[in-house]
Order: structure tokens, then C-alpha cells, then sequence
């Protein structure tokens, strides 16, 4: 069994609410989002498209300047090359502070896009929010990621010491 993060049962309540709004899961650098995220989109859905907005800067220009979610999907799915389909894929936008008007995007996708399942990540988000231009506040749900619970931390250790146990047993 892999090792999973208490907050995954969070990520998968998320998926099931039929009042779902875009996530964003803020937390420390280095804690585990985007592993955790990828997780869930590689078994939670029949596809996710992963976009890290920090590397890639032109994913920037999907943006940039435009406020129609439809023609955002329409230039993500030539990207993923292939259709993004409501309810079947997952779009990660990883590092989602470096893009301003990717987090102001999100307002319209809960608006008119509501079936699209998006979750942003960030580091750095708490000072994206308090930027001047608009933030989707009310249009999103927010989501912390903290680093690894003592809880998890125990839970992960049994599981190695079991298969550190069962090697020497044998």
C-alpha cells in the first residue's frame, strides 16, 4: 500500500461535492503539494493535465488578458492534446501565484464553468491574495497543506518497519 497524506481524503470530499468551486491548496515550499495533487489526479480521474506556471511561462498567454474559460480550455486541451472533459479531467496549475491573471481566471471558471474540476497550488500565495487586482475571493475554496503530521509520520514508519520485519523473516 502507498503511503497517503491525510489530506487526500480532503481532495477526494472535494471531487464528490456537487457545489464544487476551483481549490486552492496553499502550504510551505517542499511539503509535498505537488506530489500529492499529481497523486490524486493519476487516481482520482481518467486524465489530469499538469501545468507548473513558474516553469512554464508561456502557458501565461492562455491568460493573459482573457476572461472566457471556454477559450482558456480550448488553448489547455491543444496544449494536453487531447479534449479536457468536464468531470474526467483534472487541471493542476501548479505555482499558480506566478500567474496573476490565472488566479483571477478562476472566478470565471466557477461562474460559468462550474463542471470543470481545477485546483491551483501555491507557495507564495498569501501574497498573491493580497495584491491589489482582483482576487476570486467567495469563488474559490481554499485548502492548507501543512508539512507531514506526527500522525502520517507513524503511519508511514509502521509501514516500513512491517516491511523491514518481513524481509528479515523470511
Amino acid at each position: 500500500m502507498e503511503f497517503q497524506r491525510d489530506i487526500y481524503k480532503s481532495l477526494q470530499k472535494w471531487k464528490s461535492n456537487v457545489n464544487r468551486k476551483p481549490l486552492l491548496i496553499m502550504g510551505a515550499k517542499q511539503i509535498g503539494k505537488t506530489t500529492v495533487i499529481k497523486m490524486f489526479g493519476q487516481e482520482e480521474y481518467s486524465d489530469f493535465l499538469y501545468l507548473n506556471l513558474e516553469r512554464q511561462q508561456d502557458a501565461h498567454e492562455f491568460f493573459k488578458g482573457n476572461k472566457d474559460p471556454r477559450a482558456i480550455i480550448d488553448n489547455l486541451s491543444l496544449v494536453h492534446g487531447k479534449k479536457i472533459r468536464p468531470t474526467k479531467t483534472l487541471i493542476i496549475l501548479d505555482e499558480i501565484q506566478e500567474c496573476k491573471d490565472a488566479l483571477i481566471a478562476l472566478k470565471y471558471f466557477e461562474e460559468e464553468l462550474p463542471e470543470i474540476h481545477l485546483i491551483g497550488a501555491g507557495s507564495l500565495l498569501g501574497l498573491s491574495i493580497g495584491n491589489k487586482r482582483s482576487f476570486p475571493v467567495g469563488k474559490v475554496e481554499f485548502l492548507d497543506m501543512y508539512p507531514l503530521s506526527f500522525s502520517e509520520y507513524l503511519s508511514e514508519a509502521d509501514e516500513k518497519l512491517h516491511q523491514v520485519y518481513n524481509h528479515f523473516r523470511k
